[in-house]
């Protein structure tokens, strides 16, 4: 059985600035962080290595599955015409 490496931490981050938007990757100019999430599966140590984070950022904590939803009271996603095709990269300056 192989193991997995939980060290990724998912969560909603706000960005703003120029953005390079690819296909599988956004890089922001500015971005500040809203929430972070807790996966079910992880251990106890992991799960409150993410509270401590969060605390440390002043920021919620959700179920990972529960992102979708939490993200609508932080804004919203990418328009769809300034992500690119696949294959294909775009700066864009998007206002604040």
């Amino acid at each position: 059985m192989s193991k997995v490496n939980f060290r990724a931490v998912s969560g909603i981050v706000t960005l703003w600035g120029r953005l390079e938007v690819g296909v599988d990757e956004v890089r922001a100019e500015n971005a500040q962080i809203q929430c972070l999430a807790i996966y079910s599966r992880w251990t106890e140590r992991h799960k409150q290595s993410v509270r401590t984070i969060a605390a440390e950022f002043g920021v919620e904590v959700v179920d990972l599955y529960d992102l979708p939803e939490a993200a609508v009271t932080y804004g919203s996603a990418l328009p769809s015409t300034i992500v690119p095709a696949a294959g294909g990269a775009r700066s864009v300056l998007v206002a604040a």
